[in-house]
């Protein structure tokens, strides 16, 4: 992760030896992440997520899985990579669609929104997003709307850096937030959750010199788009992958592949916890 560098120290000032500064940063992080997040504990259960389906919050403000919501028509690009189609429902029959398309240098991501449903779409902006070299064979992007307010984001990995990069976009005319990991050698699928003024990410990723791949969640909270969190979530000794966040009323959930402790299947790993206003 990214932080601000300090200033140059003054010939003959004393040093901290790097150890030390990364364990003060490490703690300077979890201090800011637990006045945000009242996490409880984590709970393990048997077999993956459905495939496909995506994380909610209903009732009480319970965890449950749902099929994505689908609209009835696709939009109409035939430059598209039609198997990173991705939905997501605002409000009414309002909803936004986001996609890999190929162009003359590679691919990009598209956007769209619907007013009825899927029967028609529009393009939001002829922006570029995401552009780099290669095919569709690439992590699908992720979309998110809040039902209530309507606000939405997009979110995509891009490989058009030296080092991949997470990029994470308000689409109400905002500058895109990119999320840089400065230790990440590869960044897989991420997930979006979208609640009046917050904004949630979670992905999962592998760092350099260790074997295992973790999950990472990022939060913005207030019409400033302030990040508020940026922390790992998975324990460093597991290989989890491919999360799902869900965010609303004061909830905040995420969960996330596991291997089975025999090796031969995978579970998933729930943590809930409180947004602290």
């Amino acid at each position: 992760m990214r932080f601000p560098v300090p200033p140059t120290p003054r010939r003959g000032a004393a040093r901290l030896p790097r150890w030390v500064a990364g364990a003060l940063i490490a703690a300077a992080v979890a201090c800011a992440d637990a006045s945000v997040v009242q996490w409880e504990s984590e709970r393990r259960v048997d077999g993956p997520m459905i495939p496909g389906s995506r994380l909610v919050l209903v009732g009480g403000m319970a965890p449950a899985m749902e099929a994505p919501w689908a609209p009835l028509r696709l939009p109409g690009d035939s430059l598209a990579c039609a198997e990173t189609y991705v939905f997501a429902r605002a409000r009414a029959d309002t909803a936004y669609g986001a996609w890999w398309q190929r162009d003359s240098i590679g691919v990009s991501v598209a956007v769209a929104r619907t007013p009825d449903g899927g029967i028609s779409w529009e393009t939001l902006d002829a922006r570029v997003r995401g552009r780099t070299a290669g095919g569709c064979e690439r992590p699908h992007p992720a979309v998110a709307a809040d039902s209530v307010s309507g606000q939405a984001a997009v979110a995509w990995v891009s490989d058009s850096a030296r080092r991949p990069q997470l990029v994470v976009e308000r689409l109400t005319g905002a500058a895109p937030v990119r999320l840089v990991a400065d230790s990440a050698v590869s960044l897989g699928l991420a997930s979006l959750a979208v609640a009046d003024s917050s904004l949630a990410v979670a992905w999962d990723a592998a760092t350099a010199g260790a074997e295992s791949r973790g999950v990472w969640l990022a939060m913005w909270r207030g019409a400033s788009h302030i990040r508020v969190m940026h922390s790992r979530l998975s324990a460093a000794d597991t290989r989890a992958f491919a999360p799902s966040v869900a965010i609303g009323d004061g909830r905040i959930v995420a969960a996330w592949h596991v291997q089975n402790p025999e090796g031969r299947r995978l579970d998933t790993v729930i943590r809930e916890g409180t947004l602290i206003r």
